[in-house]
């Protein structure tokens, strides 16, 4: 699994989405905050930065974003089940 996740170019659904990568990613057993500390202090430091991460990230959501996921995952597992009982009967 590790192999897998070590050839994949991003993890996060953010990164994927994006096709680059916009929020930094960590993959690893080993204790990350450092590197975690310093994105943050960099964006707390760099307001510039962090706006254009921050226009990035709403452009994203203006491309992807479709109100309504948990009621099409309702009615796709309601479909499920409903095309189980027909199989099993």
């Amino acid at each position: 699994m590790a192999g897998f996740l070590e050839a994949a170019k991003y993890v996060t659904l953010v990164n994927l989405l994006a096709g680059k990568e916009l929020l930094p990613e960590y993959f690893g057993w080993m204790c990350m905050s450092n590197q975690i500390a310093e994105h943050v202090i960099g964006w707390l430091e760099n307001p510039a930065s962090y706006h254009a991460l921050r226009r990035e990230l709403a452009d994203l959501r203006a491309r992807v974003y479709e109100p309504g996921a948990c009621g099409r995952a309702a009615e796709a597992v309601l479909q499920l089940v409903s095309g189980l009982k027909r199989v099993a009967a």
